[in-house]
């Protein structure tokens, strides 16, 4: 019996790595970052996503094993384990987009923000100016009501510098966002237009 029990930790372990939340990620990712280590096996979000293999093997395993220790006793012990990760797959981005809001509700601190599906794509000139498109959802979890905000790159796009924009907000709200912004390259032979490579806003409350 304690090796049944042992099976359904195996599923509960998965059910916290696999699921994704409100900002587009898995659970399994945050609780990676949380202790300080990369969910992905190499630089830059490439590789093995190790959240995912973990728990889909952990999921395999867990399942297995306890409808081959319960079935006897619980005949649709498989239907109901099937069902029971559905709901709570599906159920997981309205619980902990929910949480936030009630967590960070009083909050005025840049933790109270969160930016996802953030999309941007480039032109540039002949001169060194260059103009980022950007789309993104934003949640404005407390009490923030006005904040700056601009485009950060790496690796190849480190060239490139965004000024700031100003966005008010309502509080405790969700923006869907399609925003320009404006900047300079630093290296003024490139003439060039696409789609950004790792991007992520760089914010700062101001009321």
């Amino acid at each position: 019996m304690k090796k049944g029990y042992f099976y359904i930790a195996a599923i509960l372990v998965a059910l916290l790595l696999l699921p994704f939340h409100h900002l587009g990620y898995s659970l399994g990712d945050s609780i990676f970052k949380a202790v300080g280590l990369s969910p992905w096996t190499k630089i830059n979000n490439t590789g093995f996503h190790l959240p995912a293999i973990i728990g889909i093997i952990l999921l395999i395993v867990g399942t297995s094993g306890t409808v081959k220790f319960y079935k006897p006793k619980y005949p649709k012990i498989l239907r109901r384990i099937i069902i029971g990760c559905c709901v709570f797959f599906i159920v997981v981005p309205y619980v902990s987009e929910g949480t936030m809001y009630l967590l960070k509700h009083n909050s005025n601190e840049i933790d109270s923000i969160d930016v996802a599906d953030l999309k941007c794509r480039y032109k540039t000139d002949e001169g060194n100016s260059v103009i980022a498109d950007c789309t993104f959802e934003l949640y404005n979890y407390g009490k923030a009501e006005k904040i700056s905000l601009k485009p950060v790159l790496n690796n190849e796009f480190k060239q490139f510098e965004f000024q700031s924009n100003t966005l008010s907000l309502d509080t405790h709200s969700k923006l869907n966002m399609s925003m320009q912004f404006n900047g300079i390259q630093k290296d003024e032979s490139v003439v060039v237009s696409g789609s950004l490579g790792e991007v992520y806003l760089d914010l700062e409350i101001i009321e």
